[in-house]
């Protein structure tokens, strides 16, 4: 009956980590959901970002940038000429380029 006991704690002590274990997988895997939530909400407002941005005139002939919030062109050097297309925002083809 002794060894009955000790064989059924042995069993208890191996799989008490184990379902725990499992557990906080299960719980941590059920958040992301509201992380993924508020990236959405943070690229939808990025996306309009770029919308506004792109209607917005450069005050004069030059070099500008603008950084996420801030709705300002803000001036800067001019540098040599990129290989790669000047357009504001993340993908070539549906943003607004210079004009």
């Amino acid at each position: 009956m002794r060894s009955f006991r000790s064989i059924a704690v042995a069993i208890l002590m191996i799989l008490l980590p184990v379902l725990l274990y499992s557990f906080a997988v299960a719980a941590e895997s059920a958040q992301p959901s509201a992380k993924a939530s508020a990236t959405s909400s943070e690229e939808q407002a990025r996306k309009e970002w770029q919308k506004e941005i792109g209607k917005i005139p450069v005050p004069k002939k030059g070099c500008f940038t603008a950084t996420y919030p801030d709705k300002q062109w803000k001036e800067v050097p001019c540098g040599p000429p990129s290989k790669d297309p000047n357009t504001v925002g993340g993908t070539i083809g549906n943003d607004v380029g210079p004009r």
